[in-house]
């Protein structure tokens, strides 16, 4: 199978197609078809190769090596970038047009927590998501915000009660 060792190939093939099917302005069906098969190909390869690869060899979060770390550290996030542009293209088939940013937007958090879902189904631990870590952090920040915010508006429109009043 093409990326049998290398699983950058594998991607790179898939998203070549692709672009080469759209180029050819195939038939939407066939594009819908195509995506989500694509899609979830390259995410059993990725199972397949993190089953077949020692832990010691896959990526490990440490921020002091971000910089020097070589492109074989970064496998997960590729793998996350390729479902993030095939999602965003089986939109963009589906919508008939470039979608907006707004949906763009929403897509990806949605895909950032279920791809790490994924990776936790998978039993990879946190520690080895190397690069996409961080975004998961950062999706997971994003979230937390969101949550307290809300939970301040709720408290100062008077949907919460820190303290019962007592009632005479």
């Amino acid at each position: 199978m093409v990326g049998g060792d290398h699983p950058y190939i594998l991607i790179i093939v898939f998203q070549l197609f692709t672009h080469f099917l759209a180029m050819l302005n195939t038939h939407p069906a066939l594009l819908v078809v195509w995506l989500p098969l694509s899609l979830w190909i390259s995410l059993w390869r990725l199972r397949r190769y993190i089953a077949q690869t020692p832990s010691s060899s896959l990526p490990v979060h440490n921020s002091q090596s971000l910089i020097d770390e070589d492109i074989g550290q970064s496998i997960i996030l590729v793998f996350f970038l390729n479902a993030w542009l095939t999602l965003n293209h089986l939109f963009a088939v589906i919508v008939g047009s470039s979608p907006s940013w707004w949906v763009i937007a929403f897509t990806t958090l949605f895909l950032v927590t279920s791809f790490a879902q994924y990776l936790e189904f998978s039993a990879i631990p946190k520690y080895r998501w190397g690069y996409f870590f961080l975004l998961y952090r950062i999706v997971v920040f994003a979230f937390h915000w969101v949550y307290a915010i809300l939970w301040i508006v709720d408290l100062c429109e008077g949907r919460i009660e820190l303290f019962r009043r007592r009632e005479s």
